[in-house]
């Protein structure tokens, strides 16, 4: 029998892939099969009808997944949906319940016959983060990139606090970057700024974005100058920003990302408006709490 050639939705979910002959083996004493599906959404209801024997679902990462199959992101991966020789689903109950969501078909390799305590050593590996897609893929400072374009993300999803832990599949992020080809060329000025004011580079990064984007001259300036405190004086903006930066150093709850960039974006507020200012505060909680602060 001659294998057939598999379609290119193998690589992205679209149309239905031919199927590939059902392999069976005996591993050890026990008979396991091997056939590539195309998983609709009734068989794979009818698939978590078994899920009696699993970890608890996440629904986030459901919600994720069922985002990237909806879109046609989903790559087929090879990795399988798994069942025990008791017919109990062993693994794969987040991207059935996900193709349930998204309503779609997703062509998927599907294991029977494992032992039971084969779920003991499903996912135990470490996981493959964004950084590591990226640094595959030959960018530099991966690390850094990966931590901008998930707050690019996050940005342009309106998401502004604690931006830093947006949720995002890797499709989506790969997307933004795509979108995005500038972004590589911002973590280089963005490290150097950092160093010279004491702040996460992250945080410099994202507001050099968001701040490029609203007027380029005066982002550069506005950074050339957090950077290296030339020619500043006491009132000026940025001056102030730099000083809040000392002060609140190693102060418990003024630290946090979403805090400094709150801090960073009113300097800039101020900076655009010719404002002399003082030291920045932003109260984010408390009786009387202040709004996330608009860039202008």
């Amino acid at each position: 029998m001659t294998t057939p050639t598999l379609a290119p939705s193998m690589r992205r979910n679209g149309a239905p892939v031919p199927p590939l002959p059902r392999f069976k083996a005996d591993i050890n004493g026990q008979t396991v099969t091997v056939e590539l599906i195309n998983v609709t959404p009734d068989i794979a209801a009818e698939y978590l009808t078994h899920n009696t024997h699993n970890r608890n679902s996440r629904e986030r990462q459901i919600k994720l997944y069922a985002a990237d199959m909806a879109a046609g992101d989903w790559s087929f991966t090879g990795a399988p949906i798994t069942f025990a020789d008791t017919g109990d689903l062993l693994d794969g109950q987040h991207r059935l319940h996900a193709i349930v969501m998204a309503d779609v078909t997703i062509p998927l390799l599907v294991i029977r016959g494992l032992v039971r305590d084969a779920q003991d050593d499903t996912d135990g590996g470490i996981p493959r983060k964004f950084y590591d897609v990226l640094g595959l893929r030959g960018h530099s400072n991966a690390s850094h990139l990966a931590a901008l374009t998930r707050r690019v993300t996050a940005w342009e999803a309106g998401v502004y606090r604690n931006c830093n832990n947006y949720p995002a599949t890797h499709a989506q992020l790969l997307r933004t970057l795509e979108a995005h080809p500038e972004l590589p060329e911002i973590i280089q000025p963005a490290r150097s700024a950092a160093s010279g004011c004491g702040l996460p580079a992250s945080v410099v990064a994202i507001a050099m974005w968001v701040f490029s984007n609203i007027d380029e001259e005066d982002s550069r300036f506005f950074f050339d100058r957090l950077g290296d405190g030339q020619n500043l004086a006491k009132g000026d903006p940025i001056f102030e920003l730099r000083r809040t930066i000392a002060t609140t150093a190693g102060v418990k709850g003024e630290r946090n990302q979403t805090y400094l960039l709150a801090i960073v974006i009113k300097a800039w507020n101020a900076y655009r408006a010719g404002e002399t200012v003082g030291l920045y505060r932003w109260r984010p909680g408390g009786s009387k709490p202040e709004a996330f602060p608009e860039p202008r």
